[in-house]
């Protein structure tokens, strides 16, 4: 067994000590450079160059309407309720789906709602001249157009074609066609002649007939 010697002790302590010295110096210096970094340096913002100004927002393709409101005096609430219920006498496919009880009440009440915003539309537009259908138009790209003129109004919905289209029949001088349709004889480019208040003649039970399907 080795006994250690007490300068043995003494010098393995000394050395011991030496590498703790070492140690703390090293940590010292690692917190100055710790403690330089923290420091906040002085900045002169007037010498900074200016903050570029942001890029303009991208708005999208906008669709600019020849007519932004009603030409024609509108029927109020209660008159636009006995139009809708004169137009679907008439034209009773064009009536909301009241097959399920669950979902009668509120597909009455947004069948009702798309009706009265779009007669407001419609109001709004010219009729075609010779009461002529734009073949290369859908009645979706009518619904469409009035779904984007609603939104710019601040009535965001969507727009059906049914109520629109009953809409159209309301208005009391718009050609129009079920068969081979369903088409209306409106123009979304300002041209035509204006609309007239005739939906008083459809409010005394005068609807406007169908016109003929259009020749392919």
């Amino acid at each position: 067994m080795v006994t250690e010697t007490i300068s043995e002790m003494r010098s393995r302590l000394a050395s011991q000590d030496v590498e703790l010295a070492g140690l703390r110096e090293r940590i010292a210096a690692l917190e100055e450079r710790v403690s330089e970094s923290r420091r906040t340096v002085p900045v002169n913002l007037a010498a900074l160059p200016p903050r570029p100004a942001p890029a303009p927002e991208s708005q999208g393709v906008r669709i600019f309407h020849p007519a932004d409101a009603p030409v024609i005096e509108l029927p109020n609430d209660d008159e636009l309720r006995r139009l809708s219920e004169v137009v679907l006498r008439k034209f009773p496919a064009l009536a909301p789906d009241t097959s399920n009880p669950r979902w009668r009440h509120e597909n009455v009440s947004e069948w009702n709602a798309i009706f009265r915003a779009s007669f407001r539309r419609i109001a709004s537009l010219n009729r075609d001249e010779d009461d002529r259908f734009d073949m290369r138009r859908s009645i979706y790209a009518y619904t469409a157009e009035c779904e984007e003129w609603l939104r710019c109004h601040g009535m965001a919905m969507v727009v059906k074609w049914p109520p629109f289209f009953a809409a159209a029949i309301a208005a009391g001088d718009i050609a129009f066609c079920l068969d081979g349709g369903p088409h209306v004889a409106l123009r979304l480019d300002g041209l035509g002649r204006r609309p007239l208040p005739a939906w008083r003649a459809v409010l005394d039970g005068r609807v406007r007939a169908p016109s003929p399907p259009p020749a392919r």
